[in-house]
């Protein structure tokens, strides 16, 4: 079985994006864990299933990426809610969709003598993981 990074898309609002930075290109997790214990005195142990299905998408992109525009633009423009995926064609790879999704603020921008990196916190009000 072999990865392919070429067969991994991530799409914010129907625009597949370009221009990653070096190393991590995204990532998804929940708020929240999905079961909460409970361990009374005498050790019972009850579960209560959490309600809360919010996640954050973190992407990070070259400064050079022709999409920092977009995302920015999407941080700033009011009751911009998005749908975002990570999308992989690869074996045995887990898909993971968010809903209603905003973009919590525009990138900080660092300028050194290399290309940089911004990174976008995208807040996923309802985020699933199904494996493939």
């Amino acid at each position: 079985m072999t990865y392919d990074v070429e067969k991994v898309n991530v799409v914010v609002g129907g625009v597949v994006l370009t221009g990653y930075a070096e190393g991590s290109m995204v990532s998804a997790e929940r708020n929240e864990d999905s079961v909460l214990p409970h361990v009374g005195t005498k050790g019972e142990v009850a579960y209560a299933e959490n309600a809360d299905r919010t996640g954050k998408f973190t992407v990070t992109l070259a400064e050079t990426s022709p999409h920092n525009i977009y995302l920015n633009r999407l941080a700033t423009t009011k009751n911009s809610q998005v749908d975002v995926a990570i999308v992989s064609m690869n074996d045995h790879a887990v898909q993971v969709t968010g809903t209603n999704c905003r973009v919590l603020k525009p990138a900080n921008v660092e300028v050194g003598r290399e290309v940089g990196e911004r990174e976008y916190e995208i807040f996923a009000a309802v985020m699933n993981f199904e494996e493939k």
